[in-house]
């Protein structure tokens, strides 16, 4: 066997052989250049277009929202009637106020002071005689027993005078029937009721008058 050298390459040869190689190596592609260049156009339109929006959202007023305007007007409405609400409260305790002091100048109504009186002594009678039969005076007493707490309550300014007027005349009558029939049937002893018959007729008369000036 004899050693060959291979005879050397024509210059097309070697043209050729460059080009293959060639070829076959790898090709730069800028695709991260390309993205980097497409994000910014994206960006620096976005960015125009949106300019003028942004201006005149910064300067146009905020729009109500639904039912908002609605809303305030209720609530406004809402303090307009505590405020009217207040006022009368202020009116009414300067009323009352006004009533109390006049009460107090004239004093305490005359049936009220009658009707209390009548209560007061039939407590004072049953005091008086504890030799009575048991519970002798304890129905009459229970029956004017609420006139006289409405009355103490109009002498202290808390009631109406109706409040008194209202169940005289049953008490009347109660306290009548007992000095007449019942005291005397059931035990007979002399007891002097003429003070008791008096606040009768003097509360009776109060409450007459007071009548008459209503009507």
């Amino acid at each position: 066997m004899t050693d060959q050298t291979p005879a050397p390459l024509s210059d097309d040869e070697r043209a050729e052989l460059e080009a293959l190689r060639a070829a076959q190596t790898p090709q730069h592609v800028p695709y991260a250049e390309a993205a980097a260049a497409v994000a910014a156009e994206v960006d620096q339109g976005a960015a125009a277009d949106a300019g003028p929006v942004l201006a005149q959202l910064s300067t146009d007023p905020a729009q109500p929202l639904p039912h908002e305007a609605e809303m305030d007007a209720m609530m406004a409405e809402f303090r307009q009637m505590s405020e009217r609400v207040t006022a009368m409260e202020a009116e009414l305790g300067k009323a009352r106020g006004d009533y109390a002091a006049a009460a107090a100048t004239l004093g305490p109504p005359a049936v009220a002071i009658y009707a209390q009186a009548i209560a007061d002594k039939l407590t004072s009678f049953r005091a008086a005689h504890p030799d009575a039969p048991p519970g002798h005076f304890d129905a009459v007493i229970a029956k004017a027993a609420p006139l006289g707490q409405a009355a103490a309550d109009l002498i202290a300014g808390k009631g109406h005078a109706s409040d008194v007027t209202g169940q005289l005349a049953g008490v009347v009558d109660a306290v009548e029937r007992f000095v007449d029939k019942t005291h005397p049937r059931k035990w007979g002893k002399p007891i002097d009721f003429s003070a008791l018959q008096g606040d009768l007729e003097d509360a009776t008369d109060a409450a007459a008058a007071i009548s008459a000036r209503a009507s």
